[in-house]
């Protein structure tokens, strides 16, 4: 099976960056190996539309992005499978939100969307030109 974990976000503007800072602290820092299955690593900053040709190509898709969530709290994280997505949670998390998610439901549409998960976290903040992830 080939799968993509895609980290989604602007590193320029804090937290919002936190599913690319995220992808590529795993991928430095823990070995991944099976004889049977591939897993690659891609920082898909703020692209959306423009990753469909990359994320159909894979069987199985994990999504690491910004969200909000009714109740959720700054740094709470969230995993579900984007089919059954919790009706707490909300796609404003992030700027460029609505686009992943309209990225994945064309991709439904189409029928080339890979089966997939979402690992979403509550930034605590967005702000232009901040590099860093808040504490």
């Amino acid at each position: 099976m080939k799968i993509l974990a895609l980290g989604i976000g602007n590193v320029m503007f804090g937290d919002e960056g936190v599913g690319v800072h995220f992808m590529k602290m795993m991928s430095e820092n823990y070995e991944f190996s099976s004889p049977e299955h591939t897993l690659t690593f891609l920082d898909g900053g703020t692209m959306a539309n423009h990753l469909t040709p990359i994320i159909a190509g894979y069987e199985y898709l994990i999504v690491c992005d910004c969200i909000d969530a009714n109740g959720g709290l700054v740094g709470d994280v969230y995993f579900f499978d984007f089919e059954d997505a919790p009706n707490a949670i909300k796609w404003s998390g992030s700027a460029h939100e609505i686009e992943m998610l309209q990225t994945l439901q064309m991709m439904d549409l189409l029928g080339d969307r890979p089966k997939t998960k979402i690992i979403g976290v509550i930034p605590k903040r967005i702000e232009p030109m901040s590099f860093e992830l808040s504490s």
